[in-house]
């Protein structure tokens, strides 16, 4: 696991809500996830979105569904995968 720091740059600059909009691949309660329509890198990614901080069970299990996804069958197998968190709308996780 490595933490990336970003001094000289803005790390949201070039990222918009559209980012995190896709096909909805899952739900539960007001957990989404989705397959992003506009990734940020231009490849696959996986959006987990949740409004709410009482349903941090809920995402953390997605986010374990999806990595475990990810690994199998986006990556072929591949052990190697990023996982990006973003606060959204005044704290919003994402």
């Amino acid at each position: 696991m490595q933490i990336v720091g970003l001094n000289h740059k803005d790390g949201y600059q070039d990222i918009g809500e559209d980012n995190f909009t896709g096909f909805e691949v899952g739900r539960s309660g007001d957990v989404e996830m989705n397959l992003s329509a506009y990734p940020v890198q231009g490849y696959q990614e996986v959006n987990i979105l949740t409004k709410h901080n009482q349903d941090l069970d809920i995402w953390a299990d997605l986010i374990q569904k999806e990595t475990q996804y990810v690994r199998s069958v986006l990556s072929h197998g591949m052990d190697s995968y990023n996982l990006f968190f973003y606060p959204l709308n005044e704290g919003e996780e994402t």
